[in-house]
């Protein structure tokens, strides 16, 4: 598949918000991990699975193995790269 440059300049974004804002809060692992997820999501032009108006967090973690529940910060903090993704 060939990408736009939008698409990718997106990527990069969301790739960027991971390093920046997601980096302090999970292990590097869990980080790479989350990235992923969130770029598949962009790939695939999916969304993430929902919870009412918030992400599901139990899914997400046990989809990108998280080894703990998120914390109240992590998911604050990723909801905000989530809604990027709905508004993307």
């Amino acid at each position: 598949m060939i990408m736009n440059p939008t698409a990718r300049s997106f990527q990069h974004k969301i790739a960027g918000f991971c390093e920046i804002r997601l980096a302090p809060l999970v292990s590097p692992a869990e980080l790479k991990r989350l990235t992923a997820y969130m770029l598949a999501l962009v790939n695939d032009q999916a969304l993430p699975p929902m919870k009412g108006k918030a992400v599901d967090w139990t899914e997400i973690a046990a989809a990108c193995r998280l080894a703990a529940k998120p914390s109240a910060k992590l998911m604050r903090v990723g909801q905000h790269g989530f809604d990027v993704l709905f508004a993307g």
